[in-house]
This record gives C-alpha cells, sequence and structure tokens, in this order.
C-alpha cells in the first residue's frame, strides 16, 4: 500500500501493530479502570443509556460520513454524566 507514493515496509508494519498491542495489554486495564470508575460512578442503566446514545452518535456520524473518534464520543458522556 501506498501513501503519497510511500511504500510502507511490511516490517515496520508489523513493528507498530505489536508495540501498539504489548501498550494495550500492558496498561490497557488501568486505562479502562479510570475511565469507568475514576470519571462517574454510573448503573447498569445509566450505562446501557450512554452507550445506546453513544452508539446512535457513531452511526449517525457514519452514515453521514463525518469524521470522529469513537473512544471520545464514549468518553464524552461519561464525562457530562457527572453533571
Amino acid at each position: 500500500m501506498t501513501a503519497h507514493g510511500v511504500s510502507i515496509p511490511w516490517w515496520d508494519k508489523v513493528a507498530c501493530a505489536s508495540i501498539l498491542a504489548m501498550a494495550t495489554v500492558l496498561g490497557g486495564r488501568r486505562v479502562v479502570v479510570t475511565v469507568t470508575r475514576g470519571l462517574v460512578r454510573s448503573g447498569p442503566v445509566d450505562a446501557l443509556a450512554g452507550q445506546a446514545a453513544s452508539a446512535a452518535v457513531i452511526l449517525a456520524a457514519a452514515a453521514t460520513g463525518l469524521p470522529l473518534s469513537t473512544s471520545s464520543v464514549v468518553t464524552y458522556w461519561m464525562r457530562d454524566a457527572r453533571g
């Protein structure tokens, strides 16, 4: 695959993917705990409503071709749920 005429070697793609996977394995749990428990305490109904709203926003953006960060969408509802 080329981007603007520049070819990226396969080993470079594998190295980047491996580093990202390793970082997720080593630090992912800490991030998830911080986001899910550190920002807001929510019950099952709150979590379901937030996930449904996030899914609706993501689907609407995808249908209209708008770029957005799915992580940001989910994090925003959690942040705003604090009141």
